[in-house]
């Protein structure tokens, strides 16, 4: 009966070690594939790097970066339970990214299209409940082909990445999103048209600091508009956000210049585009002269 035994306990422990072994092999696998898929992650966003925040470019070199290894185990056990504690991070970490690549935008660091239209759904949804109290501003980055003309595609994505921070740092990260092109959509809940121009005149101090910083053959002008949802005046969102086209300076600099190329002519008949534009140069040259003041 010992002897019985002992065979059988040997053709066990036989078995359950060709398992494991193949367990080892299959975490093995695994293991290269999220090696795979960190290098396809560090890849794809390798020319991001430098527009992104601080916080999202730690979180893709964390993605990238292979953590170290025992070289030495005491069994395979100890080196089974180390492979499944490392590949389980990694799969964490992965979903993680993966969750906020569905509604970011990351190219501009704001929230993408399809956030968007879930948003815009939600907001129908309060306006046919009588609930809903939010205003929409958009920013149009205008000249950014004129950027991508003279100085590549990467400075004209720069410029639009520094303007979608700039406004995210007055009305909130959550609100921000990027359609199409060099527009930008803020959806603000529970702000009123007061709020939203006080919003506005601090984007136009901040966007003239920022200016400053530049070189005057790359200034640039940002067009905006913005309307505020009014119980029994509008039934849907669309109508909040062409109301906010319908009033917004863009247009203004829009209709002015298709005027000057029908008239085939350099001079500007409106002097609405003017104004505006003296109006950001002046906030440009008070923010230098202050520059100055400072280091004197």
């Amino acid at each position: 009966a010992m002897i019985i035994g002992i065979v059988l306990a040997f053709i066990m422990m036989s078995q359950n070690r060709t398992r494991f072994a193949t367990l080892m092999k299959n975490l093995e696998k695994l293991n290269i594939e999220a090696l795979y898929l960190d290098n396809t992650i560090m890849q794809s966003a390798i020319k991001k790097l430098d527009n992104m925040p601080e916080t999202e470019v730690s979180t893709l070199k964390m993605l990238a970066s292979g953590e170290s290894r025992k070289n030495n185990y005491q069994n395979e056990y100890e080196e089974a339970e180390e492979v499944i504690e490392q590949v389980y991070d990694k799969l964490h970490k992965y979903v993680d990214y993966i969750t906020s690549e569905v509604c970011n935008d990351t190219a501009v660091g704001v929230l993408n299209k399809g956030a968007y239209k879930e948003k815009v759904r939600r907001l129908d949804d309060s306006i046919k409940l009588n609930r809903a109290k939010f205003s929409v501003a958009f920013f149009d980055v205008n000249d950014i082909h004129k950027l991508y003309t003279n100085y590549g595609y990467e400075e004209g994505d720069t410029q639009l990445f520094k303007v979608a921070k700039i406004v995210k740092e007055i009305f909130g990260e959550d609100s921000v999103y990027h359609i199409t092109g060099p527009e930008l959509v803020v959806i603000a809940e529970n702000k009123g048209l007061l709020e939203m121009e006080e919003g506005f005149e601090q984007f136009d101090k901040n966007f003239a600091v920022y200016l400053s910083t530049l070189e005057s053959e790359k200034h640039f002008f940002v067009g905006k508009g913005r309307n505020t949802y009014v119980r029994g005046e509008h039934t849907n969102y669309r109508q909040v956000f062409i109301g906010a086209k319908q009033i917004s300076d863009r247009d203004v600099i829009y209709h002015t210049r298709l005027e000057r190329g029908k008239n085939g002519s350099q001079q500007v008949n409106d002097l609405e585009e003017q104004k505006l534009e003296d109006k950001v140069e002046k906030m440009i040259k008070r923010e230098q002269r202050n520059r100055k003041k400072q280091k004197r």
